[in-house]
């Protein structure tokens, strides 16, 4: 995997994750690991879903569900997923057949540790974008092995609103919206090293570091290097 997965991608974010929720089980243990790595992901999730909500409102659009699946911050760096997407009169339904974060979880046997994520990340990121707006998560590729479903309630509101302007929209914000992969790994491992201190302390740091030298290991210091350099960014405000 190492040699074809670029250096950054959904893939080496997924890995990054499950290395270090892999150190931090190990060491606290099923309970206390998997609690600091859920506030890690709350916390994760919320700030990007209000960077979201900051870019949405400097362009005079409001926080609804229409917009929050215009602002996502991330594109595709490498092939792999297959989506499918429906509409009906009031809410937009995905499905998830394969996906990068489950693919490198599963080809590098960290799966059990990666799954984690995807119990947090979506309503995370709506509640940072509005936390009066609901999605409904169902099944999980990384956690029941089936389908991935989503439906995003109330993302068609008026007329002239569907999947296809929601990506044409999409497309014409991407230079406004989108952050490189290296951002959201350093964000990442932000999020994870302060809940670990918050929990237990400085050793807690150490072990997420070890999980970030765990990563340099597979895909080179200069690449845990580029995420260790965000330990200090303040990720409550738009990147410049």
């Amino acid at each position: 995997m190492d040699k074809k997965t670029p250096v950054f991608s959904e893939k080496t974010h997924a890995i990054l994750f499950a290395l270090i929720a892999r150190q931090v089980i190990t060491r606290y243990g099923d309970e206390a690991g998997v609690t600091c790595l859920r506030k890690a992901l709350r916390r994760y999730g919320e700030q990007r879903g209000r960077r979201m909500a900051m870019r949405a409102l400097a362009n005079g659009d409001a926080l609804t569900m229409f917009n929050f699946l215009v602002y996502g911050e991330w594109r595709n760096a490498t092939a792999g997923g297959e989506i499918e997407r429906a509409e009906d009169e009031t809410d937009i339904r995905m499905t998830i057949r394969r996906c990068p974060w489950a693919d490198a979880w599963i080809e590098t046997e960290l799966l059990q540790y990666g799954r984690y994520y995807c119990q947090e990340i979506d309503a995370a990121l709506l509640r940072g974008f509005n936390p009066q707006l609901r999605i409904e998560v169902g099944a999980t590729l990384s956690n029941e092995g089936t389908p991935c479903e989503f439906i995003y309630h109330q993302a068609v509101q008026e007329a002239g609103q569907s999947l296809a302007v929601i990506g044409e929209k999409a497309a014409r914000l991407e230079s406004q919206r989108v952050a490189p992969w290296e951002y959201h790994c350093g964000h990442l491992y932000q999020a994870c090293s302060l809940a670990a201190g918050e929990d237990f302390g400085a050793p807690g740091r150490v072990i997420v570091q070890n999980g970030l030298v765990e990563f340099g290991l597979r895909f080179g210091g200069s690449a845990s290097g580029t995420i260790a350099d965000y330990l200090k960014t303040n990720f409550d405000k738009l990147p410049r």
